[in-house]
């Protein structure tokens, strides 16, 4: 439970900054006060898509988000880093000890990461509509079937990236990830997608990540921090199978789809995502939209 006894408090006025990663740099920012959540960006959006927990989590906790390499207004990445790396240097910067770590999607694979890394750094996981590195493609007849599948499904992404497209990429990608979102957060997720696009659909700066050595899919047993995994009932199937390997592996995990969401459940089902997470961090059940 986040209490008085957990951590010194922050000034509840909202800092931002850039902290120095090795090769760059990565922009951050922080509100509120008490315990820290940190919250790391799926890779079709960027800090922005945590626009409404950052505003609102600063209620009750300290809130950092913060643009991974090339997205936002951090720098692109030009030869090799690694993401716990950077996570770790941000919250060094911070002087936070310890943060609850939440990530959605490409995010949440690297807050599994950073938490087998480090594991003493890490209060609450929270793996969104996440996978585990190096978890190879299911080979069950039905499973093979769903992954095929998608990979039809995304074949004009790549297809209308190659021919410098930047429309039809996002076009295509929509009814994927986003097939949930109401029009303000469709709107939203476009205009990030169309600010990032070479990160989104290019992997500019991606293509430079060091994978966890050895990956996180084979040791997720020797992870003991409390873990919520979050999903959406209206995520492509592919996604949903791979939350069942992090619940099949993770010891004690719970996992809560929740029905009304896609693949970024924050802003697909908002109210039922506080619903979910708020008791979990220790902040009761009132839900805030």
């Amino acid at each position: 439970m986040y209490g008085a006894d957990d951590g010194p408090a922050m000034s509840s006025a909202p800092t931002t900054g850039f902290v120095d990663v090795p090769g760059g740099r990565i922009y951050f920012e922080r509100s509120g006060s008490g315990p820290a959540l940190v919250l790391l960006h799926a890779s079709i959006a960027d800090r922005r898509m945590w626009d409404r927990e950052f505003a609102n989590y600063a209620n009750d906790c300290t809130v950092i988000r913060y643009d991974r390499r090339g997205f936002g207004k951090s720098d692109p990445a030009t030869a090799p880093y690694s993401d716990v790396v950077d996570l770790e240097r941000l919250l060094d910067h911070l002087g936070e000890e310890q943060a609850s770590v939440l990530g959605c999607s490409r995010g949440g694979t690297i807050a599994i990461d950073f938490t087998l890394t480090h594991p003493g750094r890490v209060r609450r996981l929270i793996p969104v509509a996440a996978m585990a590195s190096g978890m190879e493609i299911p080979d069950t007849p039905e499973e093979k079937r769903i992954f095929e599948e998608a990979g039809r499904r995304e074949a004009p992404i790549a297809a209308a990236w190659k021919r410098k497209d930047v429309e039809g990429a996002i076009a295509a990608i929509l009814p994927i990830f986003c097939a949930a979102q109401k029009a303000e957060g469709l709107a939203r997720v476009q205009q990030m997608l169309r600010d990032n696009a070479i990160e989104s659909f290019g992997n500019r700066s991606e293509m430079f990540a060091q994978s966890l050595d050895p990956p996180a899919a084979g040791r997720l047993g020797s992870l003991h921090v409390p873990t919520l995994l979050l999903g959406g009932g209206k995520d492509s199937p592919d996604a949903r199978i791979l939350v069942d390997f992090l619940e099949r592996n993770i010891p004690g995990a719970q996992r809560k789809t929740i029905a009304n969401a896609d693949h970024l459940v924050n802003l697909s089902a908002p109210h039922e995502f506080d619903v979910a997470l708020r008791p979990f961090l220790g902040l009761g059940t009132g839900a805030q939209h």
